[in-house]
């Protein structure tokens, strides 16, 4: 077994939105590099928001076995992900910019995003497909003409390996069944959250996976950033009796984890609404998170004490574990150890 960066000779266009990825290797990480040209339609120059370029990314999806979603969130989503994934990295929603298009003319704007929040045991795999859709218009115009859109997008795509040479290597790692595998699920969950005036349970804590993060963005209606700060953000236990788990200043919490997030971004640079509830070390406290298969629907829920309405829209976090194991006490590989 070794490591290795391959970059697949297949790219994601607007015409050809979905490839295969490589099916003989564990994937550690993809890496997307974006190319997207952009045109301006209207009489005077706009200046588009590193928010407002990637609301051209409708969807990534990376697919398993056909059916199994290991990936499903768009750009905005990953961007703001890829900024709370690891300490003291560089923000990527700073590195992309903001863009100023001069009228009736066009930009190329390049930037990249990664997929990394588990190993995906392609080798096991029937199938794994990535794919990429995208919005054609980037901002309104006043009509239908004078807009800013998407005229072309190139997606290259570089995955992190580790090849595999035999399958006594599979067992050695993760066991005669794949026991010890925890396989990224990373989706999106959202709900309307009405003004109010005590810490109110705003969206429940899925079931069934090991929950290792809940990255929380609060949006205004009609808003392409999540900028709006709740007075507060909580954890809220339900059963047997309701019992508040988390309460926190929401700007104790921002500021608490610009500390280690987001350090290379002014206030202005950092969207102000984004808040993260890490499961693995503050909450469990034991470096890999709430296990899911041990309660019950709704019996966990985020909540939010607001004086404005606004919506939530959360980015959950998982890892699919064998569950019967785990519980046996065996634990499971979160992420290989000589990863990129």
């Amino acid at each position: 077994m070794y490591n290795t960066l391959t970059t697949s000779v297949n790219t994601i266009t607007l015409i050809k939105p979905m490839i295969s990825i490589r099916r003989n290797t564990i994937i550690d990480t993809v890496h997307l590099l974006f190319s997207m040209t952009i045109k301006n339609n209207g009489s005077a120059s706009v200046t588009l928001t590193p928010q407002e370029i990637l609301s051209a990314i409708r969807e990534v999806k990376v697919t398993s076995n056909n059916n199994i979603s290991n990936y499903a969130m768009n750009g905005l989503d990953l961007a703001i992900m890829n900024c709370l994934h690891e300490t003291k990295s560089r923000s990527v929603i700073k590195s992309i910019g903001s863009k100023t298009i001069a009228a009736s003319a066009s930009e190329t704007v390049e930037f990249s995003l990664i997929l990394n929040e588990g190993d995906l045991l392609a080798v096991l795999k029937q199938d794994v497909t990535l794919e990429i859709g995208f919005n054609d218009t980037v901002k309104a115009g006043t009509t239908s003409t004078n807009g800013v859109n998407l005229t072309a997008a190139t997606v290259t795509v570089t995955t992190g390996d580790r090849v595999i040479e035999s399958k006594d290597e599979i067992t050695n790692e993760y066991g005669s069944s794949a026991e010890r595998s925890a396989e990224p699920k990373v989706y999106i969950l959202s709900t309307a959250v009405g003004a109010n005036t005590a810490l109110t349970e705003a969206l429940a804590i899925p079931t069934g996976t090991l929950i290792r993060r809940a990255i929380i963005c609060c949006y205004a209606t009609g808003a392409t950033s999540p900028e709006i700060t709740p007075d507060a953000i909580g954890l809220i236990a339900t059963n047997p009796n309701r019992q508040e788990i988390m309460n926190v200043s929401a700007k104790q919490l921002r500021a608490t984890q610009n500390k280690d997030y987001f350090v290379d971004c002014s206030s202005t640079e950092r969207p102000a609404g984004i808040f993260m509830i890490d499961f693995a070390n503050e909450v469990a406290a034991d470096g890999l998170g709430l296990k899911g298969w041990r309660f019950g629907v709704d019996d966990f829920k985020i909540a939010a004490k607001t004086s404005t309405a606004f919506t939530m829209r959360v980015i959950f976090v998982e890892n699919v574990v064998n569950t019967a194991a785990f519980d046996a006490g065996t634990v499971p590989i979160l992420e290989t150890p000589l990863g990129f």
